[in-house]
């Protein structure tokens, strides 16, 4: 019976240690996509921690002054209803009257001197309170369009900082296809080296014709290690952005296709609509005009802001027309360069068969395999422009 109690037991222990040896995996693991960039900082990045802290102390401050112009106003209306009582007590007692049986005395209760400085301190100090409440009235005022531009440049900042993590997500991503394309370069050129010093110690080719063929890998490796070091740092900084730890392991969601799709179905007009209502240099001259309605005096300062914010809006809708126009030119050229690369594989695919059955010869074959590799590095070059462009008209489309 113990042994079964004792199976039992070490049975549960085992099932717990897989479960906590998954979660672990799971921690230690995240997804990272173009599109999910922004909600991984905002749950991870000390950075993001600290704007959000700062926002967070000037919206207190807000209201600490809101709270402070109402405890004036609080000690002005006891300060009123004091001085009232104090004027109502003073009539009834100059007329002879006592306020608590109703009675008529003779003369006044209480020295009219004293009754005098009283009323002047009261006085003084509900002036003193007033002037007081006048001004934080206007701190307050001023704070208040303060505050809606700290949290419209709160969201300025956050998105900045976002797109700077995504402009590091498609650097890397470069860098990571360079790196695998130059050692592809690697592998294929100690291919054919290989094949050359087979045929040479054949006695098929001679010492010359080897030494002419085969080639020294040192610049290629040479290029690659410093692709390796560049790729190794920015995935350690892409870490430090995200505020993820280093031993994090980033699974990175790159669907090409998927991307193309989405550009293509681009609705410009509504994106403009979107762009125009969130873009943060739109909102503040939106908020300065508000505020010269609000605040200022002068209607020369309001027709200014009202002109201010007219330009900014024809200034932005000119530049995001510019953004969206870049972006399909690029995305043009990625198609084109993508069905040229998709011809040029198909072509190699029938070059490999050829070859494998002896109706083309090896050199045709490598010829060929470097126009493709060429053709793939071109491709990668032109895809991580798409990308720029593209990140750079989310960012737009997103008010920044």
């Amino acid at each position: 019976m113990l042994k079964k109690i004792m199976i039992c037991i070490l049975s549960m222990l085992l099932i717990l240690l897989n479960i906590s040896g998954a979660e672990a995996a799971t921690n230690n693991t995240i997804k990272v996509s173009l599109e999910n960039i922004e909600e991984i900082m905002l749950k991870y990045s000390p950075d993001l921690e600290i704007l959000d802290n700062n926002l967070n102390k000037a919206e207190e401050d807000y209201d600490d002054l809101v709270d402070r112009i109402k405890d004036l106003e609080d000690d002005r209306d006891k300060l009123e209803d004091k001085i009232t009582e104090s004027n109502n007590k003073a009539s009834t007692s100059d007329a002879g009257i006592n306020p608590g049986t109703g009675t008529t005395t003779v003369g006044p209760t209480s020295s009219p001197t004293d009754s005098k400085e009283h009323k002047d301190t009261d006085n003084d100090s509900l002036e003193g309170i007033k002037k007081k409440i006048s001004t934080a009235k206007e701190e307050k005022d001023k704070a208040r369009y303060d505050l809606k531009k700290a949290r419209v440049e709160y969201d300025q900042k956050v998105k900045q900082s976002v797109f700077s993590a995504q402009k590091q997500y498609i650097d890397y991503l470069d860098t990571l296809s360079k790196k695998e394309t130059k050692q592809a370069d690697i592998k294929s050129q100690n291919n054919q080296n290989e094949v050359y010093k087979t045929k040479y110690e054949m006695g098929f080719i001679s010492k010359k014709e080897y030494d002419t063929h085969a080639r020294d890998n040192t610049d290629l490796d040479n290029d690659s290690k410093e692709l390796t070091n560049k790729e190794e740092t920015e995935l350690k900084n892409l870490h430090l952005t995200l505020g993820v730890p280093l031993k994090t392991t980033i699974i990175f969601i790159n669907d090409i296709n998927a991307d193309l799709d989405k550009i293509s179905k681009i609705n410009f007009q509504n994106d403009l609509d979107k762009m125009l209502e969130d873009n943060v240099s739109v909102q503040i001259k939106d908020i300065e005009l508000d505020e010269a309605e609000d605040i200022s005096d002068s209607d020369y300062d309001v027709d200014n802001a009202e002109i201010s914010l007219k330009q900014e809006k024809e200034k932005v809708k000119l530049d995001f027309q510019k953004q969206y126009n870049n972006l399909m030119v690029s995305y043009n050229l990625i198609k084109s360069s993508n069905e040229k690369l998709n011809q040029k594989q198909y072509d190699f695919g029938v070059m490999q068969t050829k070859y494998n059955y002896g109706f083309v010869s090896k050199k045709q074959t490598e010829d060929l395999n470097l126009e493709l590799d060429k053709q793939i590095k071109d491709f990668a070059s032109i895809k991580n422009n798409l990308y720029v462009n593209y990140l750079r008209y989310i960012q737009m489309k997103s008010g920044y």
